[in-house]
């Protein structure tokens, strides 16, 4: 049994080879969330849905559910947008395809659907139209924390409840290294460092700014230093490792491109 065709929207995570000619797809739905289904004809050079079986692609799916299965039926695809730009880029390319990791790797809530298609889909015109690839991940790891509720607490120190990066009267900013630490969901001050696994290191001046980067989301004043994105990178990937319970693979390749 199966319900009534669905179509909207949707974003390609991941195409799977599948017989001879078909693919599995893992998409992105505007509305609906995330979902597989087997693309027939996906790799025949005749088919209408060639293209539409590459990652990244916007596309629109109609598909519908199937009662006792985990894929839906994909009944008609085309492509919308192949953000062709994408693959001129070979980091805009490797950027694009680490936020579609994180997604794919996540349990998406059905309310944060739209949400979620948003933040994805705005990522990647970013990446395509030339914006810093680097500045364009730390904005959707941003954003895709604080979609799923659990964006760090980057005002207070999670353990004595001190305000870090900011200093008050006479008291001056401790120049001293901070920790971002994931089993906590916020920020060790120096005074509450600790050792393990899931802490990363965080200078004040990279506090500050991840402070007024939050603050001020839309303002192009607020620019990060290399060092700043540097230590927000590895901070951010341990965070969100702890927070999957695994290691995005293409995170790697960020470094190698």
């Amino acid at each position: 049994m199966m319900a009534l065709p669905h179509e909207e929207e949707c974003l390609i995570l991941k195409p799977l080879d599948f017989r001879e000619k078909d693919r599995i797809l893992t998409f992105l739905a505007a509305t609906q969330g995330k979902h597989s289904g087997v693309l027939f004809g996906a790799k025949s050079i005749r088919s209408k849905n060639l293209g539409v079986s590459e990652p990244l692609v916007l596309a629109r799916i109609q598909f519908s559910e199937r009662l006792r299965s985990e894929m839906v039926r994909i009944h008609h695809a085309e492509v919308i947008r192949s953000h062709v730009g994408l693959r001129r880029d070979y980091q805009a390319l490797l950027h694009a395809c680490y936020c579609a990791e994180l997604v794919l790797l996540s349990e998406i809530p059905p309310q944060d659907a739209p949400a979620c298609f948003r933040i994805l889909l705005e990522v990647i015109e970013r990446l395509e139209s030339g914006n810093p690839p680097e500045e364009a991940k730390l904005a959707f790891e941003l954003n895709f924390l604080e979609m799923l509720g659990v964006l760090p607490d980057f005002a207070c120190c999670g353990i004595c409840a001190r305000a870090v990066g900011k200093a008050s009267g006479a008291q001056s900013i401790p120049e001293m290294l901070h920790q971002l630490d994931a089993r906590l969901g916020g920020v060790r001050c120096p005074q509450c460092v600790t050792r393990h696994s899931d802490v990363a290191p965080l200078a004040p001046g990279t506090l500050r700014f991840v402070q007024a980067r939050l603050q001020h989301p839309d303002s192009h004043g607020v620019r990060p230093t290399k060092i700043n994105l540097h230590e927000l990178d590895r901070a951010l990937f341990t965070y969100v490792r702890s927070h999957l319970g695994r290691e995005p693979k293409s995170h790697a390749l960020l470094k190698q491109g």
